[in-house]
């Protein structure tokens, strides 16, 4: 009738794992496809259900990290 927790445990944990694995990947592609004044000021901060989430430092760097989202969705 019930699921084992510690079976429930394992398949989160292996999610978790999966997306952190994903983060890494994407990290890694976004600092070799986008130009070095970009990754400096737009940082890759996290991925979760297929969301990623970009930090920038500045708000205009996040207007025009808002401008270059088509560009950075084409390269994923």
């Amino acid at each position: 009738m019930f699921k084992p927790i510690k079976e429930i445990i394992k398949k989160n944990k292996q999610k978790e794992n999966e997306e952190y694995l994903m983060f890494l990947l994407i990290e890694k592609q976004f600092k070799k496809t986008q130009e070095k004044k970009f990754t400096t000021n737009l940082q890759t901060h996290d991925y979760k259900n297929g969301t990623l989430i970009i930090k920038a430092k500045t708000p205009a760097w996040r207007n025009e990290g808002s401008l270059l989202k088509a560009e950075i969705k084409k390269n994923f």
